[in-house]
């Protein structure tokens, strides 16, 4: 799940009903990626949000969802 609003309930709520439904069949991931301005400042200057800021929150959540991903497909060596 992508930008997800961190308010309480309704997102958690959302969230929660996903990975509910697609649990059986699927994996789903653990990383979220938040929202914030910097992934459109980042888009608006033709670059990834990683390049644009890269010790932005969004930009560490893409590391660690590469991460993650990388782990689940056995192709990670190190933490």
């Amino acid at each position: 799940m992508t930008k997800p609003n961190t308010r309480p309930n309704r997102p958690r709520r959302l969230a929660d009903t996903l990975c509910e439904a697609y649990s059986g069949d699927s994996r789903v991931l653990d990383t979220t990626i938040p929202k914030a301005i910097r992934v459109v400042e980042s888009s608006t200057m033709g670059k990834s949000v990683i390049a644009f800021d890269p010790e932005s929150p969004p930009a560490r959540a893409y590391r660690q969802l590469a991460r993650e991903i990388l782990g689940v497909m056995g192709l990670l060596d190190g933490p």
